[in-house]
């Protein structure tokens, strides 16, 4: 990370850039990579309940560390990272934290930066040694309630075994589903990075509400990382009950 904020210090003067590092200051996900580097998680389980530790000296330091990086670029403190591509696609953005599909939707809209764009693992603290991050994903189930289990149960079967897994990750570069299917990423730049990155990777807390994270005002982003980037932080304070472990 020590280099990657010095190669950043040296494109923040150069001509053409605008954002050394274009980072969205509700870029959460970014956030919590960050927060699992410094030694501590979004959130803690006592005795049933979960409760924010956003004021512990750890998060404190992840935060600080966000607010410099996000200090490279001209991204807003209250936006989160979903447009992010528009502005890299203008051209004039040296870094920025995203997916492999952004590379895709950045090519289709400047044809010219299709052969320029290239990837590497978010640094972590030492040398060679890939930070850690956040890994997501979606889940696929079926509903208690299907009228079809049987026909569901089939269709699993079919996307996820090993030919549609690969043929999957050969087009995404998202990791499939077990090791064995790596090499269906063979030649994507964005697939070599992620490969380097995940063994680093860390969860959010394994709330079964979690998602009503997400729902406003998100205790995260509104209530902790804007006011951060703004000098006006107010004291996290613990996860709302809905988001606690349900009895028993």
């Amino acid at each position: 990370m020590t280099q990657y904020i010095a190669d950043l210090n040296k494109l923040k003067g150069a001509s053409g850039v605008s954002s050394a590092l274009y980072l969205p200051g509700q870029y959460w996900y970014f956030f919590d990579g960050l927060l699992q580097q410094a030694g501590a998680n979004i959130a803690t389980q006592s005795n049933g309940s979960w409760t924010g530790t956003l004021n512990s000296p750890a998060a404190l330091q992840a935060a600080q560390q966000f607010k410099t990086l996000q200090a490279f670029g001209t991204a807003p403190k209250d936006q989160t990272e979903a447009t992010q591509d528009t502005y890299f696609e203008k051209g004039n953005v040296a870094t920025m934290i995203a997916m492999g599909y952004e590379q895709a939707t950045i090519a289709a809209a400047t044809p010219s930066l299709a052969n320029e764009i290239g990837w590497f693992p978010i640094p972590g603290d030492t040398a060679g040694t890939p930070g850690k991050t956040f890994l997501g994903g979606s889940n696929l189930a079926i509903s208690k309630n299907s009228a079809n289990p049987t026909l569901a149960e089939s269709f699993l079967k079919v996307a996820l075994d090993q030919k549609n897994e690969s043929l999957f990750a050969k087009d995404s570069g998202f990791l499939p589903n077990t090791q064995a299917d790596y090499s269906a990423l063979a030649g994507n730049a964005y697939a070599a990075a992620y490969e380097q990155a995940a063994p680093e990777a860390g969860y959010t807390p394994l709330v079964p509400t979690w998602a009503n994270v997400e729902n406003p005002p998100n205790p995260i982003t509104t209530l902790f990382l804007t006011p951060s980037l703004r000098a006006r932080a107010r004291p996290p304070r613990p996860l709302p009950p809905t988001l606690r472990s349900p009895p028993g």
